[in-house]
């Protein structure tokens, strides 16, 4: 279909962004479409991107610590758990909890399968009670956010009661939850699959309309999984349509005080969760149609070296890590980069290919832009050509980093393959490239399905901030003194660090900005030294010299004495030992 609206497609871009000035020009735009292209009006404001990221469950009493020092740069927004370990990991990460009731009352009774509420509604309302009061307990200072009440209620493996249970069940479970706390908030149904149009909870509106029409309940959010990734009516770009989809629904068939947020608290199917580009795919969309929560789902996982067979919902936190707890994943890299393009401004996009995704913004404080760029779907490779218009920062020339973070095929296996990237994406180019006519173009040759390419732009290759050098100032010839240098650089890029001395010199390795690095020197002739340091980053900007002054004190030698006091400790040597 794309093929035969391309003097369409045409017009529009010529309408919207007024690049294409002649026949010629048209011509070459037309090839490029054919070969996907990518349009960014980077003088274009869709608002700011904001993050609702977030994860399912991530420790249990059996699995190792998740390193929290690259966690808290995910800054996640938002957990769904039930473990008292997932609680406190998320806890300490200030993320909006959702707390899954079923979950525990299940496992109360030997796992969902043996989970029949209806046969004993007092215990089950007990157990809900029960619950809330221990965690509110536990965790006075950082109460639920959300109650789930049932997780899956259309798969038969969660629930294999009657529809009409499961309403008696949420009309329950939301009475006990509100008396024990007015202000608590229920969210549900938190089925599997959203398919608008099927009957009964497939197509949640029936489900919302019942439980308001018999019991008088309205939840205070509608939530579903978005698992998908193989099947062509679990795509992400229709993510945009189901959430419409169920607004309109919920406007039509309920009154305009009840807006509920909408809440994907499960994405990301099985096969594809560990794929840079579907990564990319969903973050994409989930933003696109305004989702007010969202959180990865996880799944069986495994890794060769050693062979290792484990769920993700306990052990690597989603994807993020491998089983460790400690290694990055590569879909780190991709979830870490759009954080970090958290509260810059959106951008606006076409894109000649809908599985061919970018996430594009622009920082006007740093004059940076940043893109994100994904595919999925098992196309065959392109080359995509991506068009900056009306760029306007700078007018000559622009420096671009290009980072890859590859797919893998064992990514597509059932179940797919952990593999490692603790250094982070691979860098394919750091050059500085012309602006012609305030328009920058890119070149991605060979785009392979599942791969995803992190892109910096900015007006130039700023240096790094002057570092700050911190030890002694005054010490003893021969003994090893500690320094440590710090520097933090625009661009976020690595720093190495060279220090002089003043009677030796030497580069560090890089570390990553606003990081710290200990050196260590010592010095053999006592003297007063200026040592001197200076940063340079990955692109080869340096910044201006920081010295510190260090003295290593010099005895009272004899010839700092008069000549007549060096005359007289030569004739009677044992005289400098006295003085």
């Amino acid at each position: 279909m794309k093929r035969k609206i391309i003097p369409l497609v045409l017009c529009l871009f010529i309408f919207f962004f007024n690049s294409v000035n002649s026949i010629q020009e048209e011509e070459e735009f037309q090839i490029n479409l054919l070969n996907e292209s990518i349009l960014i009006d980077s003088n274009s404001n869709l608002g700011i991107l904001k993050l609702n990221n977030g994860f399912l469950h991530g420790r249990d009493e059996n699995s190792p610590d998740i390193n929290e020092t690259l966690l808290e740069k995910l800054k996640p927004e938002e957990w769904k758990l039930y473990k008292t370990n997932s609680y406190i990991l998320a806890a300490r990460h200030k993320a909006n909890i959702t707390y899954g009731l079923s979950d525990h009352y299940a496992w109360s009774q030997g796992g969902f399968p043996e989970a029949n509420p209806w046969e004993n509604w007092s215990y089950f309302e007990e157990y809900i009670l029960y619950n809330m009061q221990v965690y509110d307990d536990y965790f006075y200072d950082y109460p639920v956010d959300f109650y789930n009440i049932w997780n899956e209620p259309d798969h038969p493996y969660y629930w294999h009661g009657t529809y009409e249970q499961l309403l008696e069940l949420f009309y329950r479970a939301y009475t006990v939850i509100k008396s024990y706390n007015p202000n608590a908030k229920v969210v549900g149904p938190s089925i599997s699959w959203f398919r608008p149009g099927f009957p009964e909870v497939k197509g949640i509106i029936d489900f919302l309309v019942d439980l308001d029409t018999i019991y008088g309940v309205r939840l205070d959010a509608i939530s579903w999984h978005e698992n998908g990734g193989i099947w062509t009516d679990t795509k992400p770009e229709d993510i945009p349509y189901r959430a419409q989809y169920l607004r309109d629904q919920i406007q039509e068939n309920f009154p305009p005080e009840y807006q509920p947020e909408l809440h994907v608290n499960e994405y990301l199917g099985g096969i594809v969760h560990l794929s840079p580009g579907w990564n990319v795919g969903f973050l994409k969309y989930l933003e696109e149609a305004n989702i007010d929560k969202a959180m990865r789902a996880c799944w069986y996982t495994y890794s060769l070296d050693p062979y290792d067979y484990c769920s993700d919902c306990w052990y690597g936190l989603n994807g993020m890590f491998m089983s460790d707890g400690q290694t990055p994943q590569r879909v780190y890299w991709i979830n870490l980069k759009h954080t970090q393009m958290e509260g810059e401004t959106k951008l606006d996009v076409y894109e000649s290919n809908e599985n061919t995704n970018i996430i594009a913004t622009k920082n006007d404080s740093s004059n940076q832009i940043h893109l994100l760029v994904g595919r999925y779907f098992k196309n065959s490779p392109n080359d995509i050509s991506i068009h900056i218009l009306n760029y306007s920062y700078f007018q000559e020339n622009v420096f671009v980093k290009i980072e890859l973070v590859p797919n893998d095929p064992t990514f597509y296996d059932s179940p797919p393959q952990m593999i490692p990237m603790p250094d982070g994406p691979i860098l394919l180019s750091n050059e500085s490239i012309p602006v012609l006519n305030n328009e920058i173009i890119l070149e991605l040759d060979t785009f392979e399905d599942g791969d995803a390419y992190i892109i910096t732009i900015i007006p130039s290759n700023y240096p790094p901030n002057m570092p700050t050098i911190d030890g002694i100032t005054s010490g003893k010839t021969g003994v090893l003194y500690n320094y440590t240098c710090t520097s933090v650089d625009q661009e976020n890029d690595k720093l190495q660090f060279y220090i002089d001395w003043g009677d030796d010199n030497e580069w560090t390795d890089f570390i990553d900005s606003g990081e710290s690095i200990e050196i260590s020197h010592s010095w053999n002739v006592k003297d007063d030294y200026i040592i001197r340091v200076k940063a340079r980053d990955i692109n080869g900007a340096e910044s201006d010299w920081t010295t510190l002054e260090v003295s290593m004190p010099k005895t009272k030698l004899i010839n700092d004495f008069n000549p007549w006091i060096l005359r007289l400790n030569q004739r009677f040597p044992i005289f400098g030992f006295l003085i």
